[in-house]
């Protein structure tokens, strides 16, 4: 079974001040930014293990309780404040919550035990059926984790916005034969939505534009795309998508 991560900024509330804490940490039956919608009863009442930024090295800081409410999922848990850095964080926990707006982040790691695709306004989801959540994590803030943050570093080495952008379309590539392999236990058609095959068309193109317009237009006839976006469009047409021109 993979582990997988979401991180969250939910609600989080420190109801006695004694290391305890309630975090909300998914909203259900919606579309997260990870493109998935994670069911009631999904994280089937779990209990968890609370670590610093998903460190299974260092001892537990606490546990928690998985919770549905209404359309909440929630963590109820509680710091243990004879360990040093429990303590800590518990402090910094409650320093920022004194201090709005609030900044501090969570993360949890899970498995995924039963889930399905279905397509909610022409986009590809993953339904999250049942989850073998394994452990909650406070994690601090960091440039660079998000999408976003990496794209708004205008002033960033070209070097590095490769780097980036490489790292980008090879997590794009396992996400497509994540979605792939899905579909193929579900028994679902391999099509994808305009959308999907438009973005992946563009991303071609963009891919050729770079290449010609460091290489000089005179290499465009005959251009070969770079390896990854190749790759991609040979899943895309294993899907059954013609994204060729």
């Amino acid at each position: 079974m993979d582990i997988e991560y979401k991180r969250f900024k939910g609600e989080i509330k420190q109801p006695d001040g004694e290391g305890s804490f309630e975090a909300v940490i998914a909203t259900l039956n919606v579309v997260d930014s990870d493109g998935d919608i994670i069911l009631p009863g999904a994280f089937q009442n779990a209990t968890l293990s609370v670590l610093p930024a998903h460190d299974s090295r260092h001892i537990p800081l606490g546990k928690a309780k998985m919770e549905d409410r209404d359309d909440k999922a929630v963590a109820v848990g509680k710091f243990n404040l004879d360990v040093a850095a429990a303590k800590e964080w518990s402090s910094a926990l409650k320093f920022d919550l004194e201090h709005p707006p609030a900044v501090q982040e969570w993360s949890f790691a899970y498995g995924v035990i039963e889930s399905e695709m279905e397509t909610r306004d022409e986009e590809e989801v993953r339904i999250l059926k049942k989850l073998d959540v394994m452990e909650v994590s406070p994690v601090l803030r960091g440039a660079g984790v998000d999408t976003g943050t990496l794209s708004a570093k205008s002033k960033q080495r070209f070097t590095d916005q490769l780097d980036a952008t490489l790292t980008a379309v090879e997590d794009t590539l396992e996400r497509a034969k994540l979605i792939a392999e899905l579909r193929a236990n579900n028994d679902k058609p391999g099509t994808l939505s305009d959308n999907h095959k438009a973005r992946i068309k563009a991303m071609r193109e963009k891919f050729e534009e770079i290449h010609v317009v460091l290489n000089g237009a005179s290499e465009k006839d005959g251009l070969e795309m770079p390896a990854l976006a190749d790759t991609l469009l040979s899943d895309a047409t294993r899907l059954g998508v013609d994204i060729a021109d």
